[in-house]
């Protein structure tokens, strides 16, 4: 009796440490068959710029963009048919981050779930917050669109790890508000400039007439 109690503990261990490891995943799916549970780290790099108010709305982060530290990121996953919460959760949340005095952040997981996610096809990183009142509306449709934006850039087979960079610019910009255009200028008569004209030449008395 007390060796199917210490079995039983211990398997209750064994898939509470599993799901701690793996995520909130469950390790089967609604049939009961078990999941595979193979994963390998994964890093997504990228950086976030404050554009000026010309450049509101642009794709391009251009000599006026500034990098914008403690701007908060995140990366979600859309979840497909084999992910066993398919139905209640289409979109996952796997990570959060941010950014450093350069602009740059990294987003790491250690134990990402391959067989659930295709992250070329299924994720992106998306912008949360900005630090700043004054840039704080997001550039471009594509940085809030949640349109898969990464793509490969090393893969180690010594570390098990896939690094990811961001290919869509990420970018904050000033409120409409700040960015008013200048007002137009006064149109009226437009005067003449003034040009200095030289005195003109003294009078000189006529001679009288010689009788």
């Amino acid at each position: 009796m007390q060796l199917v109690v210490v079995l039983a503990i211990a398997m209750i261990c064994s898939s509470t440490c599993m799901n701690a490891v793996l995520g909130s995943f469950s390790e089967v799916d609604k049939q009961g068959n078990a999941l595979s549970t193979v994963t390998r780290a994964l890093s997504v790099e990228g950086r976030v710029f404050c554009h000026s108010c010309t450049q509101a709305g642009s794709i391009r982060s251009g000599n006026n963009a500034k990098p914008l530290q403690g701007a908060k990121v995140r990366l979600d996953c859309r979840t497909s048919k084999s992910h066993p919460h398919f139905r209640t959760r289409p979109i996952v949340v796997l990570a959060r981050a941010a950014t450093n005095a350069r602009g740059f952040f990294r987003l790491r997981m250690p134990h990402f779930r391959f067989d659930l996610f295709d992250p070329l096809k299924q994720c992106s990183v998306l912008l949360v917050s900005s630090p700043s009142r004054k840039c704080s509306v997001p550039a471009t449709t594509l940085a809030r669109s949640g349109v898969p934006s990464l793509r490969a850039t090393q893969s180690s087979r010594r570390t098990l790890e896939t690094r990811l960079t961001v290919t869509v610019p990420l970018a904050f910009a000033p409120p409409s508000s700040s960015c008013r255009p200048p007002p137009p200028p006064v149109v009226g008569i437009r005067a003449e400039p003034f040009i200095k004209r030289p005195p003109p030449p003294p009078h000189v008395p006529a001679p009288a007439p010689s009788h």
